[in-house]
């Protein structure tokens, strides 16, 4: 069952008013970077972290539970220098219900990796790889502040080690054309390829939507 259905009002209030504090710390961080740029090693560093958005210390990790400010979900939230799949475990933390989203960040290796993202322990559980390194700069430790704020208002974030695929704009687009047309000049598939410039992509792609909309609803 979800742990926001079985919690009362006054706990709902509470688990919101913890991603408040947790928005206020991070604040305080992003205006006192030193605070974590002159912790030695990650461990200091995530530590560090932790105890401004108010994470309970468990071992190496840290971890809490959360209502963002901006939706009614229960999200969890672990830092730490290890991942843990112990199911177990997470009965043991979880006897309230299920939170709707995990994030669980550990700092190991040298690589920004998104190693999970899928239904665990019936909740959706995101699991990302942060390298030793990862908090070192200073521009990497407003970057990952700005994503934890983020998860803290809308409870939902993506940490770094996601692969988008990029937008290509008309630009783009014209020049992948055009390179084809080089690629294939002299060959038999060129002989009905001509190049194309950013106004005529535009007319062919006005032409073609105004073709579908007329056998839709001609």
């Amino acid at each position: 069952m979800r742990r926001f259905d079985k919690l009362t009002d006054s706990e709902k209030t509470q688990y919101r008013g913890r991603s408040e504090k947790a928005i206020n710390g991070i604040d305080v961080l992003l205006a006192n970077i030193q605070l974590i740029s002159g912790k030695e090693g990650i461990t200091e560093k995530y530590r560090t972290i932790a105890q401004y958005i108010g994470l309970i210390p468990d071992g190496v990790s840290h971890y809490n539970y959360f209502i963002p400010t901006g939706h009614d979900i229960v999200i969890m939230l672990r830092l730490s220098n290890l991942n843990n799949e112990n199911e177990n475990l997470y009965n043991l933390h979880e006897q309230k219900g299920r939170p709707d989203w995990r994030y669980i960040i550990y700092f190991q290796g040298d690589t920004y990796a998104l190693q999970f993202n899928g239904v665990f322990c019936e909740a959706q559980h995101c699991v990302y790889n942060y390298p030793v390194f990862g908090l070192d700069k200073e521009e990497d430790i407003i970057q990952f502040l700005s994503t934890l704020r983020e998860l803290f208002e809308k409870g939902r974030a993506k940490f770094r080690g996601v692969i988008e695929e990029p937008r290509l704009s008309d630009n783009d687009v014209i020049a992948q054309w055009n390179r084809t047309v080089d690629k294939n000049n002299g060959t038999n598939e060129s002989k009905n390829i001509v190049r194309l410039n950013e106004g005529q992509l535009r007319k062919i792609v006005a032409e073609s939507v105004k073709r579908v909309l007329g056998e839709l609803y001609g």
